[in-house]
């Protein structure tokens, strides 16, 4: 199947081969890698940053006096009907 297309008053040519090349170049984009937080992320207090370690000290240490085991969510069962 070949399409035209009328574009800035050129009729142009589109092939699936130039088509399939585009989406592959368009998938093969890396995506922008987000910066991983430092300190200690088991603790309720980590302020999640790549820039701060606690919300409480942001100097550090992990471990501190200050720290608490991070609340993890409950998973949620389906209900049984």
């Amino acid at each position: 199947m070949i399409y035209f297309f009328l574009v800035l008053g050129c009729l142009c040519l589109i092939t699936p081969m130039l088509i399939n090349a585009a989406i592959a170049r368009f998938n093969s984009r890396q995506q922008p890698k987000r910066p991983q937080p430092i300190g200690d992320l088991t603790c309720q207090y980590n302020a999640r940053s790549p820039l701060l370690r606690c919300a409480i000290k942001p100097e550090g240490p992990c471990r501190c006096e200050h720290y608490q085991p991070r609340a993890l969510p409950t998973p949620v069962s389906p209900k049984d009907t």
